[in-house]
């Protein structure tokens, strides 16, 4: 079978309580039980699988409370998600959900994190691998943790700005 988008209709939308029990369904409460043993702690507060490994490339993680952190990183606007996982301690992932950055892509979208920060006391992160690439520090190549959405259990559906 072969997926055509160009045939693909909108069936619906889920409200927000539909859209928790569905993630409720499918997050784990671990990294490890999301990216399988390869998952490794990296420089500190990171995390990657070594390129060809790992148990998926997508997931959702159940946190109790996370935090963004806003910081500059190589003369950068950077922006990270700040939790303790069960199996790592305490991580700060990179987000790249588009909601949190302005349409440059580049600078954080103050208005967007300031709106969603007080409700991550209780939230789903959907968490996600880079491509494989290099970093000089490290040997091999490497897919690296990185959080592509937040969906705070308060307003899952929150929507940009």
């Amino acid at each position: 079978m072969v997926f055509e988008p160009w045939s693909t209709a909108v069936a619906g939308r889920l409200d927000d309580a539909g859209f928790l029990r569905v993630l409720d369904v499918v997050a784990a409460n671990s990294l490890r039980a999301v990216f399988g043993p390869e998952l490794v702690r990296m420089s500190g507060t990171a995390a990657a699988v070594p390129e060809g490994s790992g148990n998926a490339s997508l997931g959702v993680l159940r946190v109790r409370g996370a935090d963004l952190v806003a910081l500059t990183r190589y003369d950068r606007p950077d922006l990270r998600v700040h939790f303790t996982d069960p199996d790592f301690g305490d991580l700060r992932i990179k987000v790249t959900d588009l909601r949190l950055w302005e349409d440059d892509h580049v600078t954080p979208a103050t208005v967007n994190i300031e709106r969603i920060e007080g409700m991550l006391e209780d939230c789903f992160l959907a968490v996600g691998l880079t491509r494989g690439f290099q970093v000089s520090s490290y040997e091999g190549v490497w897919h690296w943790l990185q959080i592509n959405n937040v969906f705070p259990v308060a307003d899952p559906l929150w929507e940009r700005e």
